[in-house]
């Protein structure tokens, strides 16, 4: 099959056309926060459907799509704060407004390095933040425009027309990953794998040293982009693809993974802080400290591999053969390629094929039905027509006279693995568990390569698949699409199981899962005034109980005690509960019961009540548009021909993924956006340089960095190790330490919690705490009126003091009930501070307070301790009177020096080695960048 445009390298009037095509097509599923000044494309109401914002006025407590939480809790809340504090001395290094302190510049997904925030840093300091939230949208667009136009170039760089080229484009820019993670760090990284790929194909061209600056300027931009894990796939893509060529072109594969070693030291300013970061982060101990994998699924790696048998045996014979395979031949191939995948992904639970096959039966966002998160699982889905003609292209043999799209082999070997890491295809799977750290990643991330690479697939099958490949690809995935539907029903339980505890008075609820859910369900009712109840959680557990079943789960359940959003009749001074958290993709199918537990003010179990017992299940309904797009996809692929049916296909294939898209991203109107409550501006009055601590449904961890707030919580998906490990000093015995850091389970009175540096509360409902205050509430007679109640700290600790004696760890953690901060303090590491001239009096005046320094006066009259109950973190030094002394670790996590008689100016300034050494690197891989790009002009152009 002869394609409609001769193959040739694409023109820019070709990708400028590709580019207005492209925006054209994508301004329709984004219209909403494109044209609409009032709305922002972000995600942020999973964050503003919480307290405060809530239950200011216009507030709402519905969210538009659930799976987009990191938008509103991470990832705006991140930008604004790149917003605010990038400045002339360049980007903050440190992020003082969460846990203790952590590391900024350490952690790429903050944005302050990345060029695509920067952007909108710059249209934020020029425009005001309006036209900073809007520009979300603008960079959505062009992100996936970018995708379709990288992935049309690459097309035809490889040999193939307009026509197949554009098929590439829309299976890429369309896929699920491109799509359902543009507006987070991962789609800020994405769009950069074609045009690497792209650059480094022009090595081979007529001005490679121009490609190699390319290749390496383009994977350090997607280094940059923020998100290790997917530029790491891609990077290992990339290099991949540049080892396809060693045995042809071993120049070309050489230049090409030297560009991809020169992009990684250009991005060495991102990666290197990363490095120590992660090395010193909670994230790498928990996910070390997870099980690792086991044996390989023997029996699901034997399909994988008889199936790729089959393929490549089908591929020599019929190559062999002059007259190509019959139908019945085609239809037996396409049966037998089914049983093999069908065997491999039914011993995967079938959620992350489901989606690949069937993914608007079972919904999206908000409506999805299925297992797990529907960003997770249908990040590998792709067109339907894509799909099977990528199949096609595997089948078509290779001849020695064969004209078709170049590199094929590597982009078949790369598109399959790629697919069943993606898929968590068993044995596959666990192969690749085993590998030294990156077997710890999510193999889903390589959704990004396989979405490119079956692509490329099928642009070639477009151009060149025989219609026995084409009918065997169509029979294999009728198969599997009908394989997917099968569900096994689940042994029913008696009505007589399905305990239910009833609304009594004391515990009334007004919404309860039901007994037959699908994945979501409803929590939310009230308690009798009489009944002092300080917390609460849902326990969700699997009946029958069995010791190999799946583990029980704990829910946070909010307490409140006003309702603007609900119209139940309750009692004056009723307590509310509901869950906000209640989203069940996370649990498999079968049978649970949820049991409410309330608490008393000192974590104590006050009483449960059992909500429903409910079945679980999961069957999938095709929708009527899934069936016609499968059978148009069949129809169209078993009757290509040249021309307009190609184009028909082409137009198809574009109007899946822009189906695929809508809706995905909704924009949401800026009343709702973090707008301003009273709530803050306390807080913001109360805590200066402390922190705030809330519960589960008020001022959610990170929140705080919009208006600049510190919390003691936060998520950064890293954690420094330290202060994970100081949580359950900070929480009443018995308590998860991450599942249960909240305000409701701390101990206040404790050592711990004071040096933490607590000025307020920020709770949902009254707490008895002695320690605090109450300034602020919802209710008529409060001193302050706010959306939540806040209490202040009658007589917190200095956030830095001096201290005289020294002690042992042991001798403090022995009786910490009666450890005494303010007079003594244990040092870590083997560090020993003794003295003879203890003082006996003390000041310290606090001077200045920022991102990376914190200036002190003190004055002693005599030696002691300066401690500063901030985190201590590799890369902060102190300079007592310009001169660098020793910073210790103290109490566990925090600073402290050794101070003469005196007086004395302190400057605590966080300038870690990572920085400057990425730095240089940085500067040394321009240096080598342009030496090889030099080199590369001499040697001149490659032979063909």
């Amino acid at each position: 099959m002869s394609s409609t445009s001769a193959p040739s390298p694409p023109s820019w009037r070709e990708l400028a056309l590709a580019l207005l095509v492209a925006l054209a097509a994508f301004a329709w599923p984004l219209r909403d926060g494109l044209f609409h000044p009032s709305r922002i494309l972000l995600g942020v109401d999973t964050a503003c459907a919480q307290l405060p914002w809530s239950a200011a006025p216009g507030g709402s407590d519905a969210v538009s799509n659930p799976d987009l939480a990191d938008q509103g809790m991470v990832f705006y809340p991140a930008y604004r704060f790149a917003l605010r504090e990038w400045g002339s001395n360049g980007p903050p290094l440190w992020n003082p407004l969460i846990y203790a302190g952590a590391p900024a510049i350490g952690n790429p997904q903050l944005g302050l390095l990345d060029p695509q925030i920067l952007a909108q840093v710059v249209v934020g300091r020029l425009f005001g933040v309006e036209a900073f939230d809007a520009s979300f949208a603008w960079l959505v667009w062009l992100r996936l425009a970018l995708s379709a136009v990288g992935a049309f170039a690459l097309a035809r760089r490889l040999g193939l027309g307009v026509q197949a080229s554009s098929l590439a484009a829309i299976g890429f820019s369309s896929a699920g990953f491109i799509a359902l993670w543009a507006n987070h760090s991962l789609g800020h990284v994405a769009p950069f794998l074609p045009w690497v790929l792209f650059a480094i194909e022009g090595l081979r061209g007529p001005k490679p040293a121009r490609s190699f600056v390319a290749a390496a300027a383009l994977f350090a931009l997607a280094i940059y982009g923020g998100h290790p894990e997917t530029a790491f796939n891609l990077g290992l893509a990339a290099g991949l693809w540049s080892l396809g060529s060693w045995r042809s072109e071993r120049h070309v594969a050489l230049l090409g993974l030297s560009a991809l070693a020169l992009g990684t030291l250009l991005a060495a300013p991102c990666l290197v802080p990363f490095l120590e970061y992660l090395e010193n982060s909670g994230a790498l101990i928990a996910r070390r400290a997870l099980p690792r994998a086991g044996e390989p699924d023997w029996l699901a790696l034997g399909a994988c591999v008889l199936g790729v048998g089959i393929v490549w045996r089908w591929r020599e014979l019929t190559a062999a053969r002059e007259r190509p395979p019959g139908i019945a031949a085609s239809i037996g191939l396409g049966l037998l390629l089914a049983v093999c995948a069908g065997l491999l992904l039914s011993r995967s639970g079938l959620a992350s094929a489901r989606l690949f096959l069937w993914p608007d039966a079972l919904g999206s966002g908000g409506t999805y039905r299925g297992s797990g998160q529907f960003l997770e699982q249908a990040s590998a889905w792709i067109a339907a027509p894509i799909a099977v003609l990528a199949l096609a292209s595997v089948l078509r043999p290779s001849r020695a006279d064969d004209r078709g799209m170049r590199r094929r082999a590597t982009c078949m070997a790369l598109g399959i693995l790629a697919l069943l890491l993606a898929l968590c295809a068993p044995g596959v799977r666990e192969v690749y568990a085993h590998l030294p750290l990156i077997g710890l990643a999510a193999t889903v991330r390589f959704a990004l390569v396989s979405a490119l690479c079956l692509s490329l697939l099928a642009a070639d099958a477009l151009e060149r698949a025989p219609r026995s490949a084409r009918i065997a690809a169509v029979t294999c995935f009728a198969v599997l699409a009908l394989l997917a539907l099968r569900h096994t029903s689940l042994e029913g339980l008696e009505d007589g199981s399905r305990t239910r505890d009833p609304n009594d008075g004391v515990v009334e609820f007004t919404q309860r899962p039901a007994r037959d859910i699908q994945g979501t369900a409803q929590l939310s009712g009230w308690i009798d005034p009489g009944l002092a109840v300080f917390g609460a959680d849902l326990l969700v557990e699997s009946v029958p109980a069995s010791a190999d079943g799946p583990p029980a789960q704990v829910v946070p359940v909010e307490l409140s005690r006003a309702t603007s959003k609900s119209e139940v009749e309750a009692p004056a001074g009723a307590t509310f509960f509901r869950s906000s958290c209640l989203w069940l993709q996370h649990l498999p199918e079968g049978h649970w019961r949820f049991t409410l537990r309330l608490q008393d003010e000192h974590g104590g179990l006050l009483g449960t009540r059992i909500a429903s017992t409910s079945t679980l299940q999961r069957p999938l309904v095709p929708t009527l548009q899934t069936i016609v797009f499968w059978s148009l996809a069949a129809l169209f692929v078993l009757g290509l021909s040249p021309g307009v049916a190609s184009w028909c296909l082409i137009v198809f294939a574009a109007l899946q993924g822009l189906l695929f898209l809508e809706g995905i991203h909704p924009a949401i109107s800026r009343e709702r956006v973090f707008p301003s409550t009273a709530t803050e501006e306390i807080l913001a009055r109360e805590l200066r340089t402390r922190r705030y601590f809330a519960e589960p449904g008020v001022l959610p961890a990170n929140t705080g960095m919009v208006r600049g707030l510190r919390a003691l919580d936060g998520y950064d998906g890293l954690d420094p190790a330290s202060f994970d490990g100081y949580r359950s000093a900070v929480l009443r015995p018995g308590v998860q330490a991450l599942l249960g850091f909240s305000a409701r389970n701390a101990e206040f009175g404790s050592a711990a919690f004071r040096l933490l540096g607590v000025g307020a509360l920020a709770l949902s409902a009254p707490i008895e705490a002695p320690d605090f205050e109450l300034i602020a509430s919802p209710e008529p007679d409060a001193p302050q009126r706010a959306e939540c109640w806040i209490y202040r700290a009658k007589s917190p600790l200095p956030r830095a003091f001096c201290v005289s004696n020294s002690v042992s760890r042991e001798t403090a953690l022995a009786d910490l009930v009666h450890f005494d901060p303010l007079n003594s303090v244990f040092l870590e590491d083997g560090a020993v501070f003794e003295t003879s001239h203890a003082f006996q009096r003390s000041e310290v005046r606090e001077i200045a307070w920022r991102n990376d320094e914190i200036e002190l006066e003190v004055t002693l009259d005599g030696d002691g301790l300066c401690l500063l109950t901030e985190q201590h973190f590799p890369g902060w030094q102190v300079l007592v009177d310009g001169v660098e002394k020793p910073l210790l670790r103290a109490d566990s996590i925090f600073r402290a020096v050794a101070l003469e008689k005196g007086s004395h100016k302190l400057l605590f300034r966080y300038a870690p080695a990572s920085w400057t050494l990425g730095l240089w690197l940085a500067a040394l891989g321009c240096f080598a960048t342009c030496a090889g790009a030099w080199l590369v002009t001499l040697r001149g152009a490659p032979r063909p």
